[in-house]
């Protein structure tokens, strides 16, 4: 650079002495212009010798004042580590307690995210932990030493905390920070639950081995849950199905499953494809019980099926004179000659009986003696009792054909549906 600059400065010089008409002025012009030269090459080099000992001496500066930060960095770092292994330790001997395992085990219920964030707010034990836990990722996350570390090297901090930290406090942890809204009100926790997404803070986290001993796989847990909700989704279906109240049964979720659907971990697939599709539950199993429901009642429906008490029994007009006759064996004329209930008889007698008024004779029984003489008997209000309610049947059978229960199904579902909303909505994306 500095040879290119003092050959176009020398080229410049003869120019000038061969323009010059007086030789001693031109050497002079000559003289004078190298000069000139000399000193422009000698101020240029001068000048990026200088800008070179600049930027070493800022380079050093800013490895020095990096260095600086680190220190600071680490220094503080290690202060709020210490306090927080201090306060993880109040953390484990509360729960070890018999007062922390009551505690623990409410909890780990199924109850709605609201009442856990209110048994955990304030709680002189948990609360101060989740402090200190919650300053310590937040100081990682902002005051980084280095401005430009990418969130890879943010976590070599982040995961030396969490691998200190016991799986049962651990789901305290994200428990703590589920609750990030009330009716959609955002609360102070939604900058905590960002920071445990951000630091991938539950990839390894166990929630499900609250609910079980440490044998038992995350994945059999949850089956059980899920097998004892379709259980109880069935029989929720079941008495919808045959207008009944006949059985209590609940649908639980307890709060290792929900918190398992909000954070990313080994359980968080299977639980939040569950969780959020619950309400689909409803219709395939309405669908099964409904194709059930009408089998059985097809089935129970056939004449020869719900009047199996009837055909074949004789009718009398007397019965009480003709059941003393075959008591004492003293019988006039053969059981032959009494009409038969038949198949034929019932489905007349059915027709009969769509007119809500009306009633069989009064006078008319039913009758069968076993191989032993023994009487099998019944008034004529037992047939109509019966018939009355096959007609019943068979309106039910005609309203499940049609989905009129259809609509208390769908109630379910949107009520899962909305709470499903409700549960997503505290996820922080």
């Amino acid at each position: 650079m500095y040879i290119d600059t003092f050959m176009a400065w020398w080229d410049l010089i003869w120019t000038e002495y061969y323009k010059t008409p007086d030789p001693y002025v031109g050497i002079a012009t000559a003289i004078g212009a190298l000069v000139t030269a000399l000193a422009l090459v000698y101020t240029a080099k001068a000048a990026k010798a200088a800008s070179k000992s600049t930027k070493v001496a800022q380079d050093s500066l800013d490895h020095t004042m990096n260095n600086t930060r680190r220190d600071e960095f680490a220094r503080h770092f290690t202060l709020l580590l210490e306090l927080h292994n201090e306060q993880h330790e109040i953390v484990k001997k509360y729960l070890d307690s018999v007062h922390g395992k009551s505690f623990f085990e409410s909890v780990r219920a199924p109850i709605t995210l609201k009442e856990a964030h209110q048994l955990m707010h304030g709680q002189s034990f948990i609360s101060p932990y989740m402090r200190i836990l919650y300053h310590a990722l937040k100081y990682i996350n902002n005051s980084y030493y280095d401005p430009k570390a990418d969130l890879k090297e943010k976590k070599k901090y982040s995961s030396l905390i969490r691998s200190l930290i016991r799986n049962d406090v651990l789901y305290l942890v994200a428990l703590n920070s589920a609750f990030t809204n009330d009716k959609g009100v955002p609360n102070q926790y939604v900058e905590y639950q960002s920071l445990l997404h951000k630091f991938s803070f539950f990839d390894h986290a166990q929630f499900y081995k609250t609910l079980a001993n440490e044998d038992a796989s995350a994945k059999s847990v949850f089956d059980a849950i899920k097998t004892k909700n379709d259980g109880a989704i069935a029989l929720i279906i079941h008495d919808i199905l045959h207008n009944t109240k006949q059985f209590e049964e609940k649908i639980e979720m307890p709060l290792p499953l929900i918190v398992s659907s909000l954070y990313q971990n080994s359980a968080y697939e299977y639980s939040s494809d569950y969780l959020f599709n619950l309400h689909n539950e409803f219709s395939e199993i309405y669908s099964k019980r409904k194709s059930i429901c009408l089998m059985k009642l097809k089935k129970d429906l056939k004449i020869e099926a719900s009047f199996k008490f009837y055909i074949g029994m004789f009718m009398t007009s007397n019965p009480k004179d003709e059941i003393l006759k075959y008591r004492n064996k003293k019988i006039t004329h053969k059981i032959e000659s009494y009409p038969v209930v038949d198949a034929s008889y019932i489905e007349n007698a059915l027709v009969n009986f769509k007119d809500s008024d009306y009633k069989s004779d009064i006078n008319l029984s039913f009758f069968n003696i076993n191989n032993y003489g023994y009487v099998s008997f019944f008034e004529s209000w037992n047939f109509d009792q019966d018939c009355r309610e096959y007609i019943l049947d068979m309106q039910h059978k005609s309203d499940v054909e049609e989905d009129k229960y259809w609509p208390e199904v769908e109630s379910h579902i949107d009520f899962w549906k909305s709470y499903e909303g409700e549960i997503s909505a505290k996820r922080v994306s």
